[in-house]
């Protein structure tokens, strides 16, 4: 189920419109369509990394909670730092068209690299939960 989940994220994120090959536009695409696109790519990447995370041991001492565990600290932060960034977009790209096709193309690769993380994520087990003071624990 996972990663068929993943696998489809990544299908959709290399076979939408306008993302061919070497960054090249196909014919008859605008550029806020593709920038749309990634904006929806990205979310659901971001949801995806954040869904794959929960429960799990965080590293990243902005997002971990006083249990050092991804919760849902770590998920407002994650989101929010998601929504700024695309606020940001739109504030710049609003009323031109000229950097929406880099703006869709980084979109695109955050979305792959956010892909990337939550694969490896799911692919180790969820941590065991060990009496504190045991060996193991951390």
């Amino acid at each position: 189920m996972r990663r068929g989940l993943v696998g489809l994220l990544l299908a959709a994120a290399v076979t939408a419109p306008g993302t061919a090959a070497f960054g090249e536009m196909r014919e008859g695409v605008r550029p806020l369509s593709l920038w749309k696109r990634s904006l929806a790519v990205l979310a659901a990447s971001t949801v995806l990394d954040a869904h794959s995370s929960i429960g799990r041991r965080e590293l990243n001492p902005l997002l971990r909670d006083a249990t050092g565990r991804f919760g849902t600290r770590g998920i407002a932060i994650k989101t929010a730092m998601t929504g700024a960034a695309l606020g940001a977009q739109w504030l710049l790209l609003r009323r031109s068209e000229r950097g929406m096709k880099a703006a869709a193309a980084i979109n695109f690769g955050l979305s792959g690299t956010l892909a990337a993380v939550a694969v490896h994520n799911y692919g180790n087990g969820k941590a065991k939960k060990t009496p504190a003071g045991t060996p193991g624990t951390e």
